[in-house]
């Protein structure tokens, strides 16, 4: 009799179980759909920050209507480690730096303190970081399929492909609209030699800094076996983007993949090109580029835009270079220190990231910019390290790496970087 009803005891503890395991089950699965919609939304915020939004741009946008999400996750957290705040502590004097100096309107500082919950809600571990990485990674790859297909419009079908709607952008973007309809009139008005579409992004150079930290990432990863393919479609992407600076990096990539390739603790070592199955690669890259850089038109041009000065375009470094040089040698030691202004539009050439902050914040936000990447050099390994040398190195060329949204999304899947390695506790 006791064991009969010990026996329905259970199932009924049994039937009761799985009732309530259910909704259980369902509350997980609705946790991990909003924190993928969270991620992604986050990895396209950088794309719709050229597009009209109800708060200045939709990027902007995105992250007003994340804000309460963001403080709900917070204060479900009971303590955030000490080690955070002193990995993110650059960061936030940073930020703190650009509200007193020069002066901020209300608007800059409700914006910089949306990005600041915001790295608080990642650095407290409430979303996994890594879901950004995710999240860029399918963007890319989406964006490299498109790339190809619009080849193929233009070379076989003799049509462009338009992807952006031009109707939705900003005033600020207008100058991109007869590059984005045609593929063919540069941001200055003139006719391009070769044809360069850059899929969904306004210009090749958007697309290559977008793209980078995923090629960086997967290229370079421990687990390459498993990634090689999106390896491979992110530097075909790439390489169509016409990007000078992007098909310079995916060589240097490679380069380093090779460096790598087939020691056990995945490190970069010189004596790895010495390998005659790796000299065999490298002089099969060396024929392949010189029959792309001879044979195809649009692969020639875009590696002497890195280097040279044509009709329609500029070289890539001593434009980007030269002339902020020129500009340094005006500045007072006040300026050297806090910089000049929040705003450069009298300035008349491309400001790169390093550039525009000098200009801007002084060697004071300069360095603290700088402080969190370089501690990651320190401090990461094998693909983050990589992710966070290339993203120092490209500041120096491109305006990106600095803009809010693009450094918000870089810093998040650093963050992944010490997560795997078990620094930003449980």
């Amino acid at each position: 009799m006791q064991k009969e009803v010990g026996l329905i005891e259970s199932r009924t503890l049994q039937r009761r179980g799985s009732v309530f395991e259910a909704p259980r089950a369902r509350t997980l699965s609705s946790a991990k759909v909003l924190e993928g919609l969270f991620a992604f939304l986050l990895a396209v915020a950088p794309l719709l920050f050229n597009y009209k939004g109800p708060f200045m741009n939709a990027g902007i946008s995105v992250l007003i209507l994340l804000f309460p999400f963001e403080l709900l996750l917070i204060l479900r957290r009971d303590v955030i480690s000490p080690r955070i705040l002193m990995l993110m502590m650059p960061l936030l004097l940073y930020w703190g730096f650009k509200i007193i100096d020069h002066g901020t309107d209300l608007y800059e500082i409700s914006q910089i303190a949306i990005y600041i919950v915001l790295f608080f809600c990642f650095a407290a571990l409430c979303v996994e970081p890594k879901l950004i990485l995710k999240a860029m990674t399918f963007v890319a790859c989406a964006a490299c399929v498109l790339i190809l297909i619009q080849y193929i419009c233009y070379y076989l079908f003799s049509f462009h492909l338009q992807l952006v709607p031009t109707r939705l952008l900003t005033s600020g973007s207008s100058q991109w609209i007869q590059l984005v309809q045609t593929g063919r009139i540069s941001v200055t008005g003139r006719r391009m030699a070769f044809y360069r579409p850059s899929a969904f992004f306004l210009e090749p150079s958007h697309m290559f800094v977008y793209l980078s930290v995923p090629l960086v990432y997967h290229v370079l990863s421990t687990d390459f076996g498993r990634t090689w393919k999106k390896a491979v479609l992110l530097s075909v992407g790439m390489l169509l983007s016409t990007s000078g600076m992007g098909i310079l990096m995916t060589a240097v990539v490679w380069l380093l993949f090779l460096g790598k390739q087939g020691r056990e603790d995945h490190r970069f070592s010189l004596n790895n090109y010495l390998k005659p199955g790796n000299l065999l690669i490298l002089g099969g890259f060396l024929l392949l580029g010189l029959g792309l850089f001879f044979g195809t038109e649009f692969f020639r041009r875009s590696i002497m835009r890195i280097f040279s000065s044509g009709d329609d375009y500029r070289n890539a470094i001593s434009g980007r270079l030269d002339s902020a040089l020129e500009m340094f040698k005006s500045f007072s030691v006040k300026d050297w220190i806090i910089g000049v202004s929040d705003h450069y539009d009298d300035v008349e050439f491309h400001m790169t990231a390093f550039n525009a902050t000098l200009y801007k914040y002084g060697l004071i936000g300069t360095i603290l910019s700088y402080l969190f990447y370089i501690r990651c050099l320190f401090q990461l390994k094998q693909e983050y390290f990589w992710i966070a040398a290339m993203l120092i190195v490209a500041s120096f060329f491109t305006p990106h790496t600095h803009g809010i949204i693009y450094m918000m999304d870089f810093v998040i899947i650093l963050l992944a970087g010490y997560r795997e390695q078990g620094r930003l506790g449980s």
